[in-house]
């Protein structure tokens, strides 16, 4: 079977604070320590032979991200977006914290 490879572009970000956000938040179930959603266009599909790709199988969710929150509380993730999440390895604003913090 072929494997297929895709390239993606970024289309929509949905952060927590966003109004909009609940429906699409419902569909993945809530998972502490999430920060955003990413809502992708697919603007190319190839295949490929695939035969040095290994096989894998979804086996579940890792349960390292919702403890990890957990112990940090909310005050300790905001403080940790500000600190390491502000901008993309590639210098690029994530938005992150804006986009999380609630809105009053």
């Amino acid at each position: 079977m072929a494997e297929q490879f895709s390239r993606l572009t970024r289309e929509h970000v949905e952060y927590l604070a966003d109004p909009d956000s609940t429906a699409m938040r419902a569909r993945f179930g809530a998972v502490a320590g999430a920060r955003q959603i990413f809502e992708l266009a697919i603007d190319l599909v190839q295949t490929a032979c695939g035969m040095g790709v290994p096989l894998y199988a979804p086996l579940g969710d890792r349960p390292q991200l919702p403890a990890w929150a957990g112990r940090l509380g909310d005050l300790g993730l905001s403080r940790f977006w500000h600190r390491f999440n502000t901008t993309s390895i590639d210098g690029l604003p994530t938005g992150i914290v804006e986009g999380n913090l609630k809105r009053d």
